[in-house]
């Protein structure tokens, strides 16, 4: 069952040299499986579900947990982004041996890069802990380092990263379509 909330703000993030964005919306509260929120110009729609998440993205293995967040970037008046672009944010907790196997398969795609994410309301509690305030912007940030997305490339969701948090088993996945 879906439930609408409005968001009283949304903040549209890009890492550095990526090109690459996430967004985080104030008011943005996680549930057992779904919500949907929506602000006058962009969807948001937060889950748990892995299996709905198959249906977005590749996932090479079986997650042990994930939240994960998509949104409409565009809308009929813009064209770029347009009305079609979006964008897929998750939290990917896999067992160890599959995160080495991810982080191997990902660093033959593109070597790594140490980069950070912001810190977004709806990240689990153990994510938030590792966000450190960024003394120029003075906005928290999570530090890890970022490699190839591509395989979870599927779709239209090809442009993007992946953030492994730092000597864990989780990612940041940010991909989208423009």
């Amino acid at each position: 069952m879906l439930r609408l909330l409005l968001l009283s703000s949304v903040i549209v993030v890009s890492t550095t040299g990526l090109g690459a964005c996430a967004i985080s919306g104030k008011g943005v509260k996680s549930q057992q499986d779904q919500i949907a929120t929506s602000s006058e110009s962009h969807k948001l729609n937060l889950s748990r579900n892995a299996n709905e998440l198959k249906k977005y993205i590749t996932l090479p293995y079986p997650p042990q947990s994930v939240v994960w967040l998509t949104e409409i970037k565009g809308s009929n008046t813009t064209k770029v982004p347009g009305p079609t672009d979006w964008s897929l944010t998750a939290v990917l907790t896999f067992r160890p041996e599959d995160a080495k196997k991810i982080v191997s398969a990902s660093s033959v795609a593109s070597p790594a890069v140490f980069g950070t994410v912001e810190l977004m309301e709806w990240f689990p509690p153990d994510v938030k802990a590792q966000a450190l305030k960024d003394p120029s912007t003075k906005k928290y940030t999570i530090k890890g380092k970022i490699y190839s997305a591509s395989a979870f490339y599927k779709l239209s969701l090809i442009n993007g990263f992946l953030l492994q948090l730092d000597k864990t088993s989780q990612f940041i996945l940010v991909l989208h379509t423009m």
